[in-house]
């Protein structure tokens, strides 16, 4: 049974990630949800009723709120408990931790001893080493190339389980979701880099009116690029692959991150059915809107409405500063 308020939980504001599957038994059961919501018509959007509301507020628009938090990141733990109890103060929202995924997971260690990945890190390490190599002439000695390898898999790896995290808490939400859909239509997703102030989502109800009724998932901040031809109303882009691709010897991403997101409750069985035909490491490249039938149909807001704090990220991604400035001149730097 879902608990009425954050404080009345068991755990007060934790919830434990989804067990341990193979991949075989959550791609089946992937097909069953697919199927499921193909027959029931969940998922298929029956519309904003609070769009035609006057005067809705954040509560009539979120359920409930999670923050990801891995167990030993405990002042970021802190951090986003203090900003969601103010945030809760003020908009009678409920919030609740989850537990991250770490590389231990099983599911993690598969993918890192798998073929596929060893191939992954030749392929990425390969092309860094050019582009940085071609600039500097950086990376010519085995300590160097052994040390941005060694960074490699620290990246890939952290963002296979950073993305397995968030597919872990969709099927959460899946459970609850009869429940929360009688509240409000999304839930808010948070990672524990996210600057939430109480009154960040004031506006809302209103940046919403606008946004396509198909949405899915609506990204409240994000990094990297925008592409113009991807704004469908103003301040409203429809966050669609290409994610990545290469400009000459610089990477350009669109609408990266997943640090802020209001994930559409009812849509959650196609989704999770589509994620589940094909994981890849990135989540911000499995939910990019495409044309793929089942895909997730994704937006962003901007300017956004919540901010990343940049934390460590800047030392597995160089560069990384410049691209979330440029979605996000707000970014709150490390103290």
């Amino acid at each position: 049974m879902r608990a009425t308020s954050h404080r009345s939980q068991a755990c007060p504001s934790c919830r434990e990630s989804a067990p341990v599957t193979t991949a075989a038994a959550d791609l089946a059961e992937s097909m069953k949800l697919l199927s499921a919501a193909l027959t029931s018509g969940s998922g298929l959007h029956a519309g904003y009723l609070w769009k035609h509301e006057g005067n809705a507020s954040v509560a009539d628009v979120i359920a409930e709120v999670y923050y990801i938090n891995v167990g030993s990141a405990r002042e970021r733990r802190q951090n986003m408990e203090s900003q969601l109890e103010q945030f809760q103060k003020r908009n009678s929202v409920r919030y609740a931790r989850f537990k991250a995924v770490t590389p231990s997971d099983q599911r993690v260690q598969e993918f890192a001893a798998s073929t596929s990945f060893q191939k992954m890190m030749h392929h990425h390490h390969h092309d860094h080493h050019q582009k940085i190599g071609s600039k500097a002439k950086i990376g010519s000695n085995n300590r160097q190339k052994s040390y941005l390898r060694k960074q490699l898999k620290v990246q890939l790896i952290g963002s296979k389980a950073c993305g397995l995290s968030h597919f872990d808490l969709w099927r959460l939400l899946l459970k609850d979701s009869d429940a929360l859909l009688s509240e409000a239509p999304f839930a808010l997703v948070l990672e524990d880099d996210a600057v939430l102030s109480a009154d960040a989502l004031d506006a809302l109800p209103e940046r919403l009116r606008d946004i396509p009724e198909e949405a899915d998932m609506i990204l409240l901040g994000f990094w990297g690029s925008k592409r113009p031809e991807d704004e469908v109303a103003a301040g409203i882009y429809k966050a669609q692959l290409p994610f990545h691709f290469l400009n000459g010897t610089e990477d350009q991403f669109f609408y990266g991150g997943s640090h802020a997101y209001l994930l559409r409750l009812d849509s959650l069985p196609r989704m999770i059915a589509f994620v589940g035909r094909g994981l890849s490491i990135y989540p911000d490249e499995v939910t990019a809107y495409s044309s793929v039938p089942g895909s997730v149909r994704k937006y962003v807001l901007y300017p956004p409405l919540v901010h990343l704090k940049l934390g460590e990220r800047k030392s597995l991604h160089p560069g990384l500063e410049d691209r979330i400035m440029e979605a996000d001149p707000d970014m709150v730097p490390t103290s």
